[in-house]
This record gives C-alpha cells, sequence and structure tokens, in this order.
C-alpha cells in the first residue's frame, strides 16, 4: 500500500474530527507521534501482522 495512502486516510479522520478508538487514543494524540504510528501500522500491514482492535458494539433500540 503506497505510504501515501496513510496521510491521506490520516487527513481525512483529522478533517472529520474522528473521534477516539475503542483504545481512547485521539486524533490530537496519534497526531504527536504521527510518523511513528504511520510507520508502525504500515509495517503491521507489510507483514501480515495488522490485528485490528474489536469493534465497539452499540445497541440502537428499533421503535
Amino acid at each position: 500500500m503506497p505510504w501515501i495512502t496513510f496521510r491521506l486516510a490520516f487527513k481525512h479522520v483529522k478533517s472529520n474530527n474522528g473521534a477516539p478508538g475503542i483504545d481512547g487514543q485521539t486524533v490530537k494524540d496519534f497526531q504527536t507521534r504521527l510518523e511513528e504510528n504511520l510507520a508502525a501500522i504500515h509495517a503491521e500491514l507489510k507483514t501480515n501482522m495488522y490485528q485490528p482492535s474489536p469493534v465497539r458494539r452499540v445497541e440502537i433500540e428499533k421503535g
């Protein structure tokens, strides 16, 4: 996956005021170590070691 894809993805999340993930990390926190964080994700994907976090389940009442 091209490196620019990671930068564009982060830019998109930041412009949408992305909410913290299940790990509680905010966009601002991620950005403080942006290069290191993007490099780590890139390396995990490249070596097939990426393990996404579970999705937080939210029940929506049908009414």
